[in-house]
């Protein structure tokens, strides 16, 4: 959980509030998976009591904000121990062992979180706020994106998940004719994929971003080999020019009259 807590924090860090509001955590069944694998349940009261719940059998100590610091000291009877602010909202508090790098102290509120996955809780807060739009592709998996702006189509820089997680980079097909393209967990574009047989009899295989303008082609294939700097013969009059792997022009090609007449000017 540590790893998933480190990467996670900063993309969730905005719906967070601060201990120093004491309300969002008093009185309330907090949950604490600890090593042995068992559950530890923590009731801060409002008179700095602290009960402590593991197994049914009760022990009593104490909490104590202190302000400057962005701390809460726990009086566990035992032992007392210092935890620095990291986040806190009415679900989960996430506190981090004074003088460690990345020891953290994970509470879930049993009302709120009764299966106590914080995991998921924190994965699904991080898109809370984002609009969602469900597609459903050829293989029958949901690509869902998600999106922070309020609009209707949300596919450029669109947040994706397959099965609920991050996609992998690569392309997914939706839908007869259309692809979308995932990089690092983001979509990047959605291409029309279009196909054409060539006068050579070879299929060309494009993904482009204007149904009607071959010349938006961002991916040229010549029997599904991708083509990154050349000529490609497209109808009987015309030529598809990629450079870097794009179409940059779709060019008509020199009649044999035209040739004849450059020959000539030439010399």
């Amino acid at each position: 959980m540590t790893e998933f807590i480190i990467n996670i924090l900063e993309k969730i860090q905005n719906y967070s509030t601060s201990i120093s509001k004491k309300a969002t955590f008093l009185d309330k069944p907090w949950a604490l998976v600890d090593n042995e694998m068992e559950i530890q349940k923590l009731i801060f009261q409002k008179d700095n009591q602290l009960v402590l719940s593991k197994n049914g059998k009760v022990q009593m100590g104490t909490w104590e904000y202190l302000a400057g610091a962005k701390s809460m000291l726990i009086d566990r009877g035992g032992d007392k121990i210092l935890l620095n602010e990291v986040f806190i909202n009415d679900d989960v508090m996430i506190l981090k062992i004074d003088g460690t790098k990345h020891e953290f102290f994970v509470l879930a509120n049993q009302n709120t979180i009764p299966d106590l996955d914080v995991i998921g809780y924190l994965e699904g807060l991080r898109f809370k706020y984002f609009l969602k739009k469900d597609f459903k592709l050829e293989n029958n998996k949901i690509l869902k994106l998600y999106h922070p702006n309020n609009i209707a189509y949300p596919y450029k820089d669109g947040v994706a998940l397959i099965n609920d997680e991050i996609a992998k980079s690569g392309f997914y097909n939706y839908l007869p004719g259309f692809v979308f393209l995932i990089e690092n967990g983001k979509v990047i574009r959605l291409y029309n994929q279009k196909y054409h047989t060539n006068t050579d009899n070879l299929k060309i295989r494009l993904l482009q971003l204007n149904e009607y303008n071959t010349e938006t082609a961002e991916f040229v294939y010549l029997n599904e080999e991708r083509i990154m700097d050349g000529e490609v013969n497209f109808t009987k009059n015309k030529v598809l020019i990629v450079k870097n792997g794009k179409v940059v022009q779709l060019k008509r090609k020199k009649s044999i009259m035209q040739s004849i007449t450059n020959l000539f000017k030439k010399k």
